[in-house]
């Protein structure tokens, strides 16, 4: 599936305006950037996975210092897809 970025959370992965490609896997691991339901959101975020406990995963963008409440405690069926390559 492929995506529009938009926003600064993943710089300078991911710039703001690009367009991604994303693919459903069966198991995501640490430092994956993955897109998902968030949680209160109605739109979908892309993040990097920072762990993983029991199948709910921690997720924060690699531009931001913090973690949001809508980051931790991703169940893996909000997970959408993991990023496979990027368009050009």
């Amino acid at each position: 599936m492929k995506r529009l970025i938009i926003g600064s959370s993943m710089k300078p992965a991911l710039p703001s305006l690009s367009i991604q490609y994303f693919k459903e896997e069966e198991t995501y691991k640490v430092n994956d950037i993955v897109i998902f339901w968030a949680k209160f959101l109605p739109f979908q975020v892309c993040h990097r996975i920072r762990s993983i406990d029991n199948e709910k995963f921690s997720t924060r963008g690699d531009n931001r210092k913090t973690t949001k409440f809508f980051e931790r405690n991703v169940p893996i069926d909000h997970i959408e897809g993991k990023l496979i390559e990027e368009l050009k």
